[in-house]
């Protein structure tokens, strides 16, 4: 697995929208899901690095990186223990998306930030649900391998099954979640509006014109709580 890519697309999102994030060696840092961001976590400063997830520990995860299978319910730590969560787009799969975010306020220390990122409601997320299909793994495989031979780049592959993909996913309205966030308690809540180059979100954001079809189709926040 390729790690520098995700951590290439961390630093690049951080840095346009001009956050700038100093950690200690000690501080604890949790990353939910999507793990393979920990060396841009890891980039911060913070050495003492938590991650969670509902599939067994990856392969490429360091050893140093202590690791929890997560229920998709609750949090398995003590309140007011990290200085920084990390949760990359596992909330737009979980019907109890609030109760996440409960419990990331829960385990985030007195000023803690978190980094949340979502799936944005929009006219383009509605004619992405319109087209979603039963496709399975092996099925997404084949159109893959057929959709290379024709010429297909990578990241056309995988816009295209991530429309057809079966997993459930929910599309959140800006001003609703961002309720949601202070309702929970959240003190301070920095919505970012820039991203990588290939995210819908910096597309329409050099754009103007895909603004009605895309509008906030990928929602990410940094919550201090």
């Amino acid at each position: 697995m390729n790690i520098q890519e995700p951590k290439k697309k961390l630093l690049e999102r951080f840095r346009k929208n001009n956050i700038k994030i100093r950690l200690k060696k000690t501080d604890r840092v949790l990353i939910i899901e999507n793990l393979n961001y920990y060396s841009g976590l890891l980039g911060f400063g913070s050495k003492n690095l938590y991650a969670i997830s509902n599939i067994s520990r990856p392969k490429y995860l360091p050893k140093k990186i202590k690791f929890k299978n997560f229920n998709n319910k609750t949090l398995d730590f003590d309140d007011n223990y990290f200085k920084f969560i990390f949760c990359n787009g596992v909330l737009s799969h979980l019907d109890n998306h609030k109760k996440i975010i409960s419990e990331i306020y829960r385990v985030l220390e007195r000023d803690g930030i978190s980094w949340i990122n979502l799936y944005g409601q929009s006219p383009f997320a509605n004619i992405r649900k319109k087209f979603n299909v039963k496709m399975n793994k092996d099925k997404q495989m084949i159109l893959s391998k057929i959709l290379a031979t024709y010429g297909w780049d990578q990241d056309k592959i995988k816009f295209l099954l991530e429309i057809l993909n079966t997993k459930k996913t929910i599309y959140f309205k800006k001003k609703k979640i961002e309720d949601i966030f202070r309702k929970v308690g959240f003190r301070k809540i920095n919505f970012c509006k820039r991203g990588y180059k290939t995210d819908l979100s910096e597309k329409n954001y050099k754009n103007q014109y895909s603004n009605f079809f895309l509008r906030h189709s990928e929602l990410r926040y940094l919550l201090k709580k």
